[in-house]
């Protein structure tokens, strides 16, 4: 296996400069540090992972848990982050560590961190004081969150504004001319959900239409469950002419509910989601709806993450995203 010894002698520089290169590059000056990358493309070094791990007291794994799901319960939105955070880690030479959520992150989440196995942690479908993070706060286990989680406890996230989410979908809706807007979202207690309802009915009460005018329904986020909902909100109200959605799930859910009605999406009853999912832009018709900026949540993830591994003193850092409108047929 080639050494760094041996690249230090193919560049004519010391082992230190070399080490430098790797792990310091900005304090090597750019025409010795392209000699020492040159020789480490023609030698084909890899650095001892298991060594710089060792001298720098760090695994360079960042962990992430997942709850389990049905084949009925996919996260689309997950799916992507989960990439987009893969990628953008092994960007500044991290890597992910999945693990299946359990019911206390004493046990799971603790031990992991304890015996160094990862750095730290990214939290992701955080619920209303959420245990996970009252848990890693109280030990000072680095992490951030992917969503916010209310309650008392003070702690880095990034997270895409669902308040503003809503409002662009409202400010859609009517200015296609719907006047009697409905809503389907999650249970109480859902943080995104609620933003997005909130950001909705605001922009409704702007344009005047009274809140006990609109119909809100909460479900949770399968198919059959925006299926369900549309239904009862169209046989309950047929002058209903659009309906919001706080994921593409359950648009996909009320879009079938208005097919199997005989009325026109986009027509009679005007459409919209939330996540701009892959399978959005190929439903029959496109799906307007929310996208959200996905890989730069991220990048802003993984680079809050490694300012508090080197600052475990820094200030709180919390930042919200701006969604954006992507509009379709419906």
């Amino acid at each position: 296996m080639t050494s760094l010894m041996d690249v230090a002698q193919r560049a004519g520089v010391s082992r230190q400069t070399v080490s430098n290169v790797l792990n310091a590059p900005d304090r090597v000056a750019s025409p010795t540090r392209e000699r020492v990358e040159a020789a480490i493309a023609e030698l084909g070094y890899r650095p001892n992972r298991s060594a710089q791990n060792l001298r720098s007291r760090r695994s360079h794994l960042l962990g992430l848990d997942l709850k389990p799901t049905g084949p009925e319960e996919v996260s689309p939105v997950l799916d992507r982050f989960v990439h987009a955070l893969s990628e953008e880690a092994a960007r500044v030479g991290y890597h992910v560590l999945v693990f299946p959520r359990a019911d206390d992150a004493a046990v799971t989440h603790l031990p992991l961190h304890a015996t160094r196995t990862v750095d730290g942690f990214v939290l992701v479908d955080t619920e209303a004081h959420d245990r996970r993070v009252e848990v890693l706060a109280k030990n000072d286990v680095p992490f951030v969150t992917f969503g916010r989680s209310g309650g008392g406890v003070a702690h880095d996230a990034v997270d895409v504004d669902g308040h503003v989410g809503g409002r662009l979908a409202a400010t859609e809706a009517l200015s296609r001319g719907a006047r009697r807007p409905a809503f389907v979202t999650w249970p109480k207690g859902s943080l995104a959900g609620d933003a997005r309802l909130a950001g909705f009915l605001e922009v409704c009460a702007e344009a005047g239409i009274p809140g006990e005018d609109i119909t809100v329904l909460r479900r949770l986020h399968r198919v059959e469950d925006g299926v369900e909902a549309a239904l009862t909100l169209l046989r309950g109200d047929p002058t209903i002419d659009a309906i919001v959605a706080s994921c593409d799930l359950l648009a996909v859910g009320v879009l079938r509910a208005v097919r199997s009605l005989a009325l026109r999406a986009g027509h009679d009853v005007r459409v919209i989601g939330f996540d701009d999912s892959p399978i959005a832009a190929h439903l029959d018709p496109p799906l307007t709806t929310v996208g959200q900026p996905v890989r730069e949540v991220a990048q802003r993830v993984i680079s809050t993450f490694l300012a508090r591994l080197d600052d475990p003193e820094a200030p709180v850092r919390v930042e919200l995203l701006e969604p954006h409108l992507v509009v379709r047929l419906t």
